[in-house]
């Protein structure tokens, strides 16, 4: 835990970290990166994307192609070398070696300021090791190993160029003007103990809320502090009480009787109930006619066929 918080801090360090050109306006079109390093003695900001490095005499090289001064850190330059300060104030400017200590603001790129004589400055010799000396006829070499010994080299053989790796961290001692990591890291480190923080409390809530549900569940009753029962009544649901349908009670009631319509019933309803009533005697009338041969007589009190002994009879009867 403690070795992700202090890599985070340390991205965050080099994120933010701003860089600076002579005039003072701030980098950002570029990826600039500042140096920094115990190797390096100003706080030059350099680009990285390509393999790019650092010299320990201020100066950015582009190993195989040419050397520039980049930006700085400080946004009044202090600490950085002074490398052509008027020329491409608000940008980067390719430099160009004349000598072993003299070189140019090359401008146009083209090479000529050495002959021109203009914008040329010193700097001091780059350091190189015995093992770096190459022949007159390179013109650059780079090394990717801090250097820690220095051997003169003659005038008549071209300089070597030492390069420095780009460093993981800064060191304690850089300029005033670099962003101060332990101010970044605080804020890190309290940003991530913050969210911690809010989701354990989440966290022991929900199982405080859960325990106490479970407990009313298995005992019935329990005695529970209230903040424990307002939680609670959160959960609780209030139970709905189903209405009974009203249905219709028919009566022991003969084919001409009403049937008695049930409490609260609309009168559509019985009305429908009657007729269907209605029908169902017509239709076992006229399944028994069917079925009754001649001489038979249907009974409307149950709509059931019965046998008279002959219709002379039955109309003696009624007179």
């Amino acid at each position: 835990m403690l070795h992700s918080l202090l890599a985070i801090a340390n991205l965050t360090a080099l994120t933010t970290a701003r860089c600076y050109y002579p005039d003072g306006s701030e980098a950002t079109e570029r990826e600039y990166e500042p140096c920094g390093g115990v190797n390096t003695t100003f706080s030059t900001c350099c680009l990285f994307s390509d393999g790019e490095e650092c010299l320990p005499n201020g100066l950015c090289t582009y190993p195989g192609h040419y050397d520039y001064r980049g930006a700085c850190d400080n946004e009044n330059w202090e600490g950085c070398a002074e490398i052509c300060p008027t020329t491409s104030s608000d940008g980067w400017v390719q430099v160009k070696q004349c000598t072993t200590d003299e070189y140019c603001c090359n401008v146009e790129r083209d090479g000529n300021c050495c002959e021109d004589g203009t914008d040329q400055f010193s700097l001091e010799e780059r350091p190189a090791t015995t093992s770096s000396v190459v022949s007159s006829t390179s013109t650059t070499a780079t090394a990717t190993f801090p250097v820690t010994e220095t051997a003169d080299v003659p005038d008549s053989e071209s300089t070597v160029a030492m390069a420095i790796t780009k460093p993981t961290k800064r060191s304690s001692g850089d300029k005033s003007g670099s962003t101060p990591v332990g101010l970044v890291a605080v804020g890190v480190v309290g940003g991530v103990l913050g969210v911690v923080g809010i989701g354990l409390w989440v966290f022991l809530r929900q199982r405080r809320k859960k325990a106490a549900l479970a407990g009313l569940t298995a005992s019935g009753s329990k005695s529970v502090s209230g903040s424990e029962q307002s939680e609670i009544k959160e959960v609780r649901r209030p139970k709905r009480k189903r209405p009974k349908p009203n249905r219709p009670v028919e009566l022991d009631a003969g084919p001409d009787h009403v049937v008695a319509e049930a409490e609260g019933d609309s009168p559509r309803h019985a009305e429908r109930r009657r007729e269907a009533r209605r029908m169902k005697k017509a239709r076992l009338k006229w399944i028994a006619e069917l079925d009754a041969g001649p001489g038979q007589v249907i009974a409307e009190a149950d709509s059931r066929p019965v046998h008279v002994k002959r219709r002379e009879e039955v109309h003696e009867m009624a007179a």
